[in-house]
């Protein structure tokens, strides 16, 4: 075994101990999320609450800093942990210039 904390130590009902590798381990505390699934990448539009089972969530790719997914039936938008303060089309803060009339520019 490998020290990279990826083995358990566990105790069967039967009494038997032993290791086992996390990536065969199935627990009750895993098996349902409930996530928030966005039809696009923006908080504005409105998510659908669902509970699945998290083996059920297909990532098929990134947008921005979104996880577009597959869920039985379904595709949609995961939001990111930390969404952005604004947009991700406009990157920038953008301010306005004072600008002069047509009327200033001709007469001043």
């Amino acid at each position: 075994m490998d020290n990279s904390g990826d083995w358990f130590l566990v105790k069967t009902q039967e009494g038997y101990t032993g290791y086992v590798h996390k990536s065969r381990l199935k627990t009750s505390l895993n098996d349902r999320v409930s996530i928030l699934l966005y039809p696009r990448p923006d908080l504005g539009s409105i998510p659908k609450q669902l509970e699945i089972s998290s083996e059920d969530i297909e990532y098929l790719h990134k947008v921005s800093d979104w996880d577009f997914v597959r869920v039985p039936h379904m595709v949609g938008y995961l939001a990111p942990k930390n969404p952005k303060k604004y947009s991700f089309l406009a990157e920038e803060d953008f301010t306005l210039k004072e600008q002069k009339g047509f009327w200033d520019k001709l007469l001043g």
